[in-house]
């Protein structure tokens, strides 16, 4: 095991963790130790400036207290061992009622493993100079521009950063480097007097060549910024639709990400809850969340409560069958756990969260799903989505639409759009998924309402279904 991508700072502390939490564990029964230590940089180049901002560098531990019926929380930035040894009585005084009451549950610590994981990339970013990465976006901005002269403008929003973390039980000593890029390249185009805006990313935990978008990438962008030129209207109303794998990851990610989110079962906020094991969907559909994935921007070795990744099947067979579990939503509802105890920081919450979530592909490819619409719609782009977890209710964001006649596209679009409807009754209806599979760009960060903020990707292969569109 080697621990050279670890800070030697982190090397330091990993050394010394497992005493603090034998210590710990005198009194309290259960006792785990979280160290995240972040930082980066941000770049945002146009044709006129460059702004650049370092990321504020985040470093701290948090402890996860059990005493069989309780989980408290305790959590600094500093993170000298003396001062972490001087503080084991305070800790233990969080935890007072522990003598007065029975224990309710039990946690099992794992299987005995001390190792050390990193992510694989090309180019660290570490070793690209400012001045090059500068350069790198004015090359991607030059490029897309000469590639058509209505685009009037071009912004490239690039990111880069390193995340190490260190968790320690009575059992694990688990520590992780991840490297993480991102680019995302605005066009805006004008054309008579309209303007569109057309975007594309890439990255996630990756090097330095995430900002290098292939050339088919960028005509691809360009073609469909053309074409919103000439949007029109859409009636409202009930159609026949192909969702590209972008769109269906959206849809993954509303329709039964935050809602199998089973910290809000316990809080009895998420009707999924009411369903497990019943058909939530077609026979066709299978869905899954997994942050062993690697290069994508929800992947990770372990979350942040010592879980290994793995894959969690969320539906099979059109029926539903786990949810994704945080430690204590697992204890409290008798659930095995899955890899999706996340915080945003040390500083914050533990809560059940997605990965990398997406819809598993099936037997059809594109062109059969084409072929097989007489008259629908092909929805190619959207960027946003919210869900309901406790009504089932869902709506996203469609940016762009093309008209499909006779079992070919047209240069018929519409945009914007609106997708809505009950989450059940909309995945009940898929009739085909494809043979293919893609994810989001660059992914995003997701928050548990409007914070808690961590990073997630999704997508699908393409899916034929009924959606209401307005």
């Amino acid at each position: 095991m080697s621990l050279e991508q670890l800070p030697e700072e982190l090397q330091e502390i990993r050394s010394y963790l497992p005493e603090v939490v034998r210590r710990l564990e005198e009194r309290i029964p259960y006792v785990s130790a979280l160290v995240t230590q972040e930082y980066g940089m941000q770049l945002t180049v146009d044709n006129k400036q460059t702004n650049i901002s370092e990321k504020q560098p985040r470093r701290g531990i948090v402890f996860t207290l059990f005493n069989g019926r309780f989980f408290q929380e305790w959590a600094t930035d500093q993170l000298e061992r003396n001062y972490l040894m001087g503080k084991i009585d305070e800790m233990y005084h969080l935890l007072e009622t522990m003598d007065t009451m029975p224990e309710r549950f039990n946690i099992d610590p794992g299987l005995q493993l001390d190792k050390h994981f990193v992510s694989e990339f090309s180019i660290d970013p570490d070793t690209v100079t400012l001045a090059d990465m500068v350069d790198a976006c004015k090359d991607v901005i030059t490029t897309v521009q000469s590639m058509d002269s209505k685009i009037t403008n071009a912004v490239v929003h690039y990111h880069d950063g390193k995340e190490h973390k260190i968790f320690v039980n009575r059992n694990k000593v688990l520590s992780s480097s991840l490297t993480l890029c991102g680019i995302q390249l605005v066009a805006v185009g004008r054309n008579k007097g309209k303007t569109r805006v057309n975007m594309l990313g890439s990255g996630g935990v990756t090097g330095f060549e995430a900002i290098r978008f292939k050339r088919s990438q960028l005509e691809e962008m360009i073609r469909d910024l053309n074409l919103m030129f000439r949007n029109e209207s859409l009636d409202p109303g009930m159609y026949d639709v192909i969702s590209s794998p972008e769109v269906s990851g959206i849809l993954a990610h509303e329709a039964f990400g935050h809602g199998v989110e089973t910290d809000m079962f316990v809080k009895k906020r998420a009707k999924a809850a009411e369903y497990m094991g019943e058909m939530v969907a077609s026979p066709l559909v299978g869905m899954i969340d997994d942050p062993s994935l690697p290069g994508l921007n929800g992947s990770y070795f372990f979350d942040d409560e010592g879980q290994l990744s793995g894959p969690t099947q969320i539906i099979e067979s059109g029926i539903l069958k786990n949810g994704l579990t945080d430690l204590r939503s697992a204890t409290v509802l008798g659930l095995s756990r899955s890899a999706n105890g996340r915080r945003e920081s040390f500083e914050r919450k533990v809560y059940a969260r997605m990965s990398n979530t997406y819809f598993e592909p099936g037997a059809s490819t594109f062109e059969e799903m084409l072929s097989n619409l007489d008259d629908g719609l092909y929805l190619k782009r959207s960027s946003s989505g919210m869900e309901d977890p406790k009504g089932w209710g869902i709506q996203v964001t469609i940016n762009m639409a093309l008209k499909v006649k006779n079992g070919k596209l047209t240069d018929t679009i519409y945009a914007p759009l609106t997708m809505t409807g009950y989450v059940p009754e909309l995945l009940q209806s898929i009739t085909e998924t494809g043979s293919d599979l893609g994810f989001m760009g660059a992914g995003g960060r997701c928050g548990k309402g409007h914070k808690e903020m961590v990073r997630v990707t999704a997508g699908g292969p393409h899916l034929r279904f009924k959606a209401r569109l307005g």
